[in-house]
Protein backbone atom coordinates (compact mmCIF):
# COMPACT_ATOMS: atom_id res chain seq x y z
CA UNK A 1 0.00 0.00 0.00
CA UNK A 2 1.21 3.51 -0.83
CA UNK A 3 0.48 6.78 0.90
CA UNK A 4 -0.17 9.36 -1.80
CA UNK A 5 -0.41 13.07 -0.99
CA UNK A 6 -1.96 15.20 -3.75
CA UNK A 7 -1.63 18.93 -4.19
CA UNK A 8 -3.55 21.05 -6.70
CA UNK A 9 -1.53 23.55 -8.71
CA UNK A 10 -1.76 25.65 -11.84
CA UNK A 11 2.06 25.55 -12.16
CA UNK A 12 3.01 21.87 -12.34
CA UNK A 13 6.45 22.55 -13.82
CA UNK A 14 7.40 24.92 -10.99
CA UNK A 15 6.21 22.50 -8.32
CA UNK A 16 8.09 19.61 -9.95
CA UNK A 17 11.25 21.73 -10.20
CA UNK A 18 11.02 22.64 -6.51
CA UNK A 19 10.59 19.08 -5.24
CA UNK A 20 13.08 17.47 -7.66
CA UNK A 21 15.82 20.05 -8.22
CA UNK A 22 15.73 21.95 -4.93
CA UNK A 23 14.62 19.35 -2.35
CA UNK A 24 16.27 16.40 -4.12
CA UNK A 25 13.30 14.03 -4.55
CA UNK A 26 12.93 11.85 -7.66
CA UNK A 27 10.30 12.10 -10.39
CA UNK A 28 8.81 8.60 -10.20
CA UNK A 29 6.21 8.93 -12.95
CA UNK A 30 3.36 11.02 -14.20
CA UNK A 31 0.22 11.27 -16.28
CA UNK A 32 -1.41 13.60 -18.78
CA UNK A 33 -5.08 14.42 -19.38
CA UNK A 34 -6.52 12.04 -16.78
CA UNK A 35 -10.02 13.52 -16.31
CA UNK A 36 -8.52 16.80 -17.60
CA UNK A 37 -5.64 16.73 -15.09
CA UNK A 38 -1.89 16.34 -15.56
CA UNK A 39 0.30 15.20 -12.68
CA UNK A 40 3.61 13.81 -11.52
CA UNK A 41 4.58 11.34 -8.81
CA UNK A 42 7.49 12.58 -6.72
CA UNK A 43 9.30 10.85 -3.87
CA UNK A 44 12.17 8.43 -3.48
CA UNK A 45 12.15 4.99 -5.09
CA UNK A 46 11.73 2.10 -2.68
CA UNK A 47 9.59 3.99 -0.19
CA UNK A 48 5.87 3.48 0.50
CA UNK A 49 4.82 7.08 -0.19
CA UNK A 50 4.96 9.76 -2.84
CA UNK A 51 3.61 13.24 -3.61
Amino acid sequence: MFLRVARHTDNLEIIEDFYVNILGFERLGGFENHNNYDGVFIGNSGLDWHF
